[in-house]
């Protein structure tokens, strides 16, 4: 199951998004940090004529040989904490995309898991599948053997007939869940998956109480909340936006006045402060602090949710192992009854042919519910760990 896992978490095309997205998160706070450095402006500015105005104030500056250059290098000192609020928000942004990622890789395990189960599940229930075929195969040659015999008892053999054109085509349903399930693997593991038959997939069933504990670990939440952080920095930085933003700026133009001089370096300071916007900046901090209250609430939302999840899932697991052992024994019952029918009908002729074959089709029955509530109960009790974010650490115990 370990290496089927890592092979899943290797084949993934979602793993290779998610690890994307973290990148992408990664970059971003590298340009963000970026701003406060001095940012380095050049220019080239090639005048190719003038018109009107006086000829003299534009002298050299007015044909392509007169091009000039320019430099200017601006260095933030004070912004309010501007840089330090994107730069947060940035890296709460790698925060959420690691999550991600690593909720993205509990689902992907969960659904290896599950669906490994599942196979397996299929394929037991096949081999009780052959055997009540089989069974039925040799019921209705019996009966082929005796009607040719005594013509009266044709009635049992069109019943025997049916029985076993029923037990085909239950067959036939679990061979084809069987190529579902396998298809899916493949979707899941890029190749055709090799389960040995009649592997045990007991294990210790997880608490309710231990799974919501482990909550406040797991990935989606950590990712809601980083989500919020994020949203609440963005907020705080575009309030920061909003106030005078003071700049060390050194600059020089090589551009010829009309006496042919250049103009010499400047440096100074500058304070720039956008005192009016139209309302989009107080716009956007809004924004920002929706955006932040929304995240908030879609945590609170997943925390209960997955709370009713668990719980919902503990019980699911544990009726479904108790009817599970509950069908075992009434299989075990069901076998010798179907042993004592068969022989009353054969060696005794107390029970018709039906009683025979509805006993061996209520053991048949029996076997599958035990099988399928059995592997409820397992797949139950591994969702109840992926909820709780365990998975990947418990398979790799």
């Amino acid at each position: 199951m370990r290496s089927m896992v890592s092979l899943a978490l290797t084949h993934s095309p979602e793993i290779r998004s998610s690890e994307a997205d973290v990148l992408a998160a990664g970059y971003y706070v590298d340009q963000t940090k970026g701003q406060r450095w001095p940012q380095v402006q050049v220019g080239v500015s090639t005048p190719l004529g003038t018109q009107g105005g006086n000829a003299d104030l534009q002298r050299n500056n007015a044909k392509a040989s007169d091009t000039s250059g320019s430099v200017s290098i601006t260095t933030p000192i004070y912004d309010w904490g501007k840089a330090r609020n994107q730069i947060d928000s940035a890296e709460e942004g790698v925060t959420a995309a690691v999550n991600a990622q690593n909720y993205t890789k509990e689902q992907l395990a969960y659904s290896t898991v599950s669906e490994l189960m599942n196979l397996s599940r299929y394929q037991e229930s096949r081999v009780v599948a052959l055997a009540y075929v089989e069974r039925m195969k040799q019921l209705a040659d019996m009966l082929s053997q005796i009607t040719a015999v005594d013509r009266g008892r044709a009635s049992e053999f069109t019943q025997a007939k049916a029985k076993l054109l029923s037990a085909r085509a239950s067959l036939d349903d679990i061979e084809h869940q069987v190529s579902t399930s396998r298809i899916r693997l493949v979707r899941l593991l890029g190749i055709e998956p090799n389960l040995p038959e009649n592997i045990s997939w007991r294990d210790s069933v997880m608490p309710a109480s231990m799974a919501i504990a482990s909550l406040t670990k797991n990935p989606n939440l950590l990712k809601l909340q980083a989500q919020v952080k994020a949203a609440e920095y963005e907020a705080d930085s575009i309030k920061s936006a909003g106030l005078p933003q003071l700049n060390w700026v050194v600059s020089k133009n090589t551009a010829k006045d009309i006496n042919g001089d250049e103009t010499g370096w400047y440096t100074g300071l500058n304070v720039q402060w956008n005192a009016f916007s139209g309302g989009s900046q107080t716009a956007a901090q809004m924004s920002a602090r929706a955006r932040a209250n929304g995240a908030q609430q879609q945590y609170e939302v997943a925390y209960r949710d997955l709370e009713y999840q668990i719980n919902n899932l503990v019980q699911t697991r544990d009726s479904s192992f108790m009817r599970a052992e509950d069908f075992d024994r009434l299989s075990a019952e069901t076998d010798r009854v179907r042993q004592m029918f068969y022989d009353q009908w054969y060696n005794l002729g107390k029970r018709t042919l039906l009683d025979v074959l509805t006993a061996e089709n209520d053991h048949f029955n029996n076997q599958l519910s035990a099988i399928n509530n059995r592997y409820d109960g397992y797949i139950a009790n591994i969702n109840v760990i992926a909820s709780a974010a365990m998975l990947l650490s418990w398979i790799d115990k």
